[in-house]
């Protein structure tokens, strides 16, 4: 039967997995959003590739970021800021256009990715 702590034990086996495989192939992989019944599980796997100049992982968000800024009052040149916000530091990693409320994804000093408003960016 397949369980959350199962599925905990097999997740920890494959992102080990895809950091090989992802080195080998100049990519990054992450694995993704999980779902399962006691019979089944499916997850998500997200394949972003490399800048050839710094090595940076360009993702979807970062993209969509650069796309969409100036529309949600935000400039380019913001992705990858540092900010303080609840006396912790953000990094500026993304946008997800369609969230109007949070539309701005930040991720935390111990790596959680985090939804903000812009608000709290400008």
């Amino acid at each position: 039967m397949i369980d959350r702590n199962l599925l905990t034990l097999i997740r920890k086996e494959i992102d080990q997995t895809l950091l090989a495989v992802a080195e080998k192939h100049g990519v990054a992989i992450e694995a993704g959003r999980c779902t399962f019944t006691a019979t089944h599980a499916t997850m998500k796997l997200e394949i972003s590739a490399r800048s050839g100049v710094s090595g940076e992982v360009i993702t979807k968000e970062a993209e969509d970021f650069k796309r969409y800024a100036a529309s949600f009052g935000l400039k380019e040149k913001d992705l990858n800021r540092k900010i303080q916000y609840g006396g912790a530091q953000y990094q500026i990693v993304g946008l997800k256009p369609r969230c109007r409320k949070f539309p701005v994804l930040a991720r935390r000093g111990d790596g959680k990715l985090f939804k903000l408003a812009v608000s709290v960016v400008k």
